[in-house]
Parts: structure tokens; C-alpha cells; sequence
């Protein structure tokens, strides 16, 4: 059995590694992380919109690439390689979250997360409860957590999708000891989401973290 990357794969890997170089070198990086953002906008429309990223897991109906989970694996491990700041990982983890779940919400929002142009994040809250359509409590650690404009939280009672500008939404960054890492703690009091999955599909989300 074959398990050497495919030309197509090989290329992947150096679009990448060559975006890595051209737009990120070591005084970009501090540059950015001493940032209020803690990312480079520029940087991700181009790894996202320009070259299709974030969406290299999605189906093509999701506004994605059809991609596999070895392409993905590839571009995770470049962005890694050269600590891109960018909200890659969080992004691509919720959106593949989403779309098992519920491809016809995926549809709906995961095109715009596939150019760039929306940012995601995946919430693991097991303190978090539901009272009918609304969400509370907080989860800390949350990977990509304040770049991003949607949640997708996993809790006891199921997976929930929300703006993350929402009334009752509260995203903080959080520092922590590797400067290069983007955590957020993320609080809801009374916040409304919309229902994407059972308890078995945010199950299956938190293991893709």
C-alpha cells in the first residue's frame, strides 16, 4: 500500500509553504501577535479566499473543495510548521462539525466560511445549558475563539450554531504562555442558537478536536 503524497498533495503543500514565506516571516509574526488582534486579516483572505483553505474539507455544495481529510491534514501541518496567525484550525474544526451535522444550515452559512469571509470556532461546553433555544454558561480554551464571527457549541443536550456578536455572547481572548496559540473564553447568558445536532453529533464534533 502506498502511502506517499499524491503530485496533486505535494503541490498543496508548497502553495503553502510558499505563502508562509512570502507573507509571514519572523517580524511579521511578532508584529502581529503583539497586535490587539492577535491575527492578520490579510493573511487569511489570502490562505482562505485567494487559495480556497478553509474550505478544503467541505463538499463542493458547502462552498468547499471536496477535499480530504489528508489535504486538510497537509494544510494544518504547513500552517502549523510556520505558526501562521491565522484562524485556521478553529474554523476548519467547526465547519466540518457543522456540516456532518446539518448540511442543509451548512449550505446556508459554510460558503461564506469557505472564502475567508466568516470565521468559526468550535465551543466545547459542558457547563453550557439550554433553555429551549437559548444558551448559558462559559467555556474556556476555545482554539480561534476571537477571530470568529460564528460558534458552533457542543454541549450535553446537542450542537447549537450563533452569531458570535449575539445579545448575551461575550468572546475574550485569553493570553496564555504560547503567544502564537489564539484561545478565547467564551460566556452566553440567555443567548438564542439555533439547533444543528443531538447529543451524538456534538459528541462527534468534540472529537475532531
Amino acid at each position: 500500500m502506498d502511502f506517499s503524497f499524491t503530485a496533486e498533495q505535494q503541490e498543496l503543500r508548497r502553495a503553502v509553504r510558499d505563502l508562509a514565506d512570502d507573507h509571514c516571516p519572523t517580524s511579521r509574526l511578532r508584529e502581529v501577535i503583539e497586535s490587539p488582534t492577535g491575527y492578520d486579516g490579510g493573511l487569511w483572505r489570502r490562505l482562505a479566499g485567494d487559495l480556497g483553505l478553509a474550505g478544503i474539507a467541505l463538499s463542493a455544495a458547502s462552498g468547499g473543495s471536496d477535499g480530504s481529510f489528508v489535504d486538510l491534514a497537509i494544510v494544518l501541518e504547513e500552517a502549523g510548521r510556520a505558526l501562521l496567525p491565522v484562524p485556521l484550525l478553529g474554523t476548519t474544526i467547526a465547519a466540518v462539525a457543522l456540516e456532518r451535522s446539518d448540511e442543509a444550515t451548512a449550505v446556508e452559512v459554510l460558503p461564506a466560511v469557505a472564502t475567508g469571509a466568516t470565521a468559526a470556532a468550535l465551543v466545547v461546553g459542558p457547563e453550557v445549558v439550554s433553555d429551549g433555544d437559548r444558551l448559558t454558561g462559559s467555556a474556556d480554551h476555545v482554539v480561534d475563539g476571537g477571530p470568529a464571527d460564528l460558534l458552533v457549541v457542543a454541549n450535553e443536550s446537542g450542537l447549537w450554531l450563533l452569531d458570535a456578536t449575539a445579545t448575551g455572547v461575550e468572546v475574550r481572548p485569553s493570553a496564555t504562555l504560547a503567544r502564537t496559540r489564539s484561545y478565547a473564553t467564551v460566556r452566553l447568558e440567555g443567548a438564542t442558537a439555533r439547533p444543528v445536532g443531538d447529543p451524538a453529533a456534538a459528541a462527534a464534533a468534540v472529537d475532531l478536536l
